[in-house]
């Protein structure tokens, strides 16, 4: 926790330097809400969000309200994050996440998915993916890609050990 509350001091320092660094806005939101300053964090979210309309921040805001138990406002938040997100990795990440949140388990397995298939090489996000299903009781997918993950791993050590044998 101070290490999180230390990183959101030098991000509000950052701005208070550089106000047209926005973004260090976030971070200390984000390190904030790590750290467990719901309310500091809520402060500097909505303060970024009116600069920028950054589907990260919404989500974060959801789950602001979320742990506070103020549903309706994490599912507008939820909502406003899926609306502004983009189809990039980490926008379809934070689909998953919103619509999981959401209740929508359906919707958050696509998203995930789309995350993953933009870049199989990404094995955070395979791991996300069978997390997901281990979670859900879908053992059978899971071991679809823990078998697609191992043979990565099985390959990158490969790799590795030809690497080591052209060297000498």
């Amino acid at each position: 926790l101070e290490k999180h509350s230390r990183s959101s001091e030098v991000f509000l320092k950052s701005y208070s330097i550089n106000s047209d660094n926005i973004d260090a806005v976030y971070y200390a939101s984000k390190e904030l809400y790590e750290s467990e300053r719901m309310s500091d964090a809520q402060k500097h979210l909505l303060e970024y969000l009116e600069f920028v309309n950054d589907y990260r921040a919404w989500y974060l805001l959801g789950m602001i309200y979320w742990k506070r138990n103020e549903i309706n406002d994490a599912q507008n938040c939820f909502w406003e994050c899926i609306d502004h997100a983009g189809d990039d990795i980490d926008a379809c990440y934070h689909k998953h996440l919103a619509f999981f949140m959401l209740g929508n388990r359906r919707l958050a397995e696509s998203y995930l998915k789309d995350a993953v298939f933009q870049d199989l090489d990404n094995e955070d996000m395979i791991e996300s993916l069978i997390k997901f299903y281990e979670e859900n009781d879908m053992p059978k997918r899971a071991y679809r890609y823990y078998r697609i993950l191992h043979q990565k791993v099985k390959k990158q050590k490969k790799n590795l050990e030809i690497g080591s044998d052209l060297s000498w």
